[in-house]
């Protein structure tokens, strides 16, 4: 998953570095128009991805610093209900940690619906936990909770790396594993007879 991030900060990069060149390459005007509006939710979608996943790790303490700056120095319009500043904060944390909630869930119901096609799944000395939706549904909760800031710490670092990378060279070395049917001396004799031909 990070190494997937890091390419795709990489891809980001080559979108920046490629877009002024096919924008000179569409000669109509409305084409161009058209182009740059259509590249742009590509671009959009890009750029939030990676903002989001190299500070999100950030927003939560920051936060937290924030509402007790507020709490500390005691000021009634601040701490009010009614600010915008509370309840922007307030309904921002609250879709947020929802969204995190029904992503875990959405796990377990995709466990569920593919469950008949899991070996082992119909064992009944199977632990009550994969029996059991419900449980099943809290542990997850639970151990994603548990997991979800060491997530966020290891997804931004996997960022700044490839930003880093990216600042330093443009070419990256990445280790890919082999699919399970494939072993080394059948890629190397699939290289040779194809050298060869």
């Amino acid at each position: 998953l990070f190494r997937s991030h890091a390419l795709g900060f990489s891809e980001l990069v080559y979108f920046h570095d490629h877009l002024p060149r096919i924008l000179r390459s569409v000669q109509d005007r409305r084409a161009r128009i058209r182009f740059l509006w259509r590249t742009f939710f590509l671009w959009f979608k890009l750029m939030m991805i990676h903002l989001v996943m190299a500070t999100f790790w950030a927003v939560g303490p920051f936060n937290a610093l924030l509402i007790a700056w507020f709490v500390q120095h005691e000021k009634p319009q601040d701490l009010n209900i009614n600010s915008w500043t509370f309840l922007i904060n307030c309904v921002c944390q609250v879709v947020s940690f929802l969204s995190f909630n029904a992503l875990f869930l959405v796990s377990v119901l995709l466990y569920e619906s593919v469950k008949a096609r899991v070996d082992g799944s119909n064992d009944p000395g199977l632990s009550i936990r994969w029996r059991s939706p419900l449980l099943h549904s809290v542990s997850v909760l639970l151990e994603s909770m548990l997991c979800l800031p060491l997530f966020f710490v290891l997804a931004a670092a996997a960022e700044w790396i490839a930003a880093v990378k990216t600042a330093q060279t443009h070419k990256f070395h990445y280790e890919v594993a082999l699919k399970p049917n494939l072993s080394k001396e059948n890629v190397k004799g699939s290289q040779s007879s194809t050298a060869g031909a």
